[in-house]
């Protein structure tokens, strides 16, 4: 059953809420090396991301100085992150098997079915979560695997490389999250979202070496869109995936894709050219809605990290 599941692998995360309990993680930190390992690549991962956004940054003050807040939150979310993890854990077959399913599917949707690729995302992950409800076949970190995997299969038919390349990097990505488990760098967001990253890099990395065509790394078109647009999103996604998965003890994958998939929607029929980055803003604080209880223990908390996701997004 997902539920109880769910419960344990929470329990095994370290709780942060007051300074006795953080100074007592950081006294008791003992890493192992596979998780100085898994460390170390979420770092890299993390610095990637931050080097992207400040080259695509637009040249003005206020974009420079958000950029560099964004990487020091970051930074400071991974040393909360690192003093409170414990060991790694060998990856479990049934989740290695999913990150194979939720690529496949992502990569279906988009590359076949010529699906807008947050609309394909959301829509696998609705599939896959609702596998995750009581009674079901799989728990939280299965469904997790797959729902990782599936932000690596949204890749657009401009990118030409072989499919087996990408279901490779899905692979990959939900297997890193299987071997994260519930107690490193716990946070369902900043794994989830970190693992999933790092699939994304990969197909690129591989296109680069296999000489396939690409489109370049850009930002999304935003133009004629005000920039505080993407803040109530943000705020809104949180809560309301917070009030699923707290309040209705709804698995987490299907809090975040179901609604997705459902605004994500709205947004590709009417506002198509700003769906990446109304859709990311969405879907982005859905995973802010997903940090444990342990980390963000109130509504007002949620709420408060969804809105500053995003006015820094």
């Amino acid at each position: 059953m997902s539920a109880p599941r769910e419960a344990i692998a929470c329990s095994q995360t370290a709780d942060i809420r007051s300074w006795p309990r953080l100074r007592a993680a950081i006294v008791s930190f003992d890493p192992t090396p596979g998780t100085w390992l898994i460390g170390v690549l979420i770092l890299v991962s993390l610095s990637t991301m931050f080097v992207m956004a400040f080259l695509l940054t637009d040249d003005t003050a206020v974009a420079l100085v958000l950029t560099l807040l964004v990487g020091l939150l970051a930074l400071l979310g991974f040393v909360l992150g690192m003093v409170t993890s414990t060991g790694v854990r060998a990856p479990r077959a049934i989740d290695v098997g999913m990150a194979l399913v939720g690529v496949s599917i992502s990569q279906f949707m988009t590359r076949e079915m010529g699906m807008p690729l947050l609309v394909a995302g959301a829509a696998a992950g609705t599939f896959v979560g609702l596998a995750c409800l009581p009674g079901m076949p799989l728990d939280a970190m299965s469904s997790g695997s797959a729902y990782t995997a599936v932000f690596t299969g949204l890749v657009p038919q401009s990118i030409t490389l072989p499919s087996w390349t990408i279901l490779l990097a899905g692979v990959v990505a939900g297997t890193l999250f299987s071997i994260i488990g519930p107690s490193v760098m716990p946070g369902v967001g900043a794994r989830m979202g970190t693992a999933a990253f790092m699939g994304g890099s990969l197909v690129y990395f591989m296109a680069d070496a296999l000489g396939a065509e690409r489109p370049p790394l850009l930002p999304p078109p935003h133009e004629h869109l005000p920039h505080w647009a993407v803040v109530p999103l943000g705020f809104f996604a949180a809560i309301i995936t917070w009030v699923l998965v707290d309040r209705f003890r709804m698995p987490f994958v299907l809090a975040s894709a179901g609604p997705a998939l459902v605004i994500c929607a709205l947004i590709a029929s009417y506002q198509p050219i700003h769906a990446p980055t109304l859709g990311a803003a969405w879907l982005g604080g859905t995973f802010v809605g997903g940090s444990g209880s342990n980390r963000l223990p109130t509504a007002l908390w949620v709420g408060m990290a969804g809105a500053i996701f995003g006015s820094l997004m």
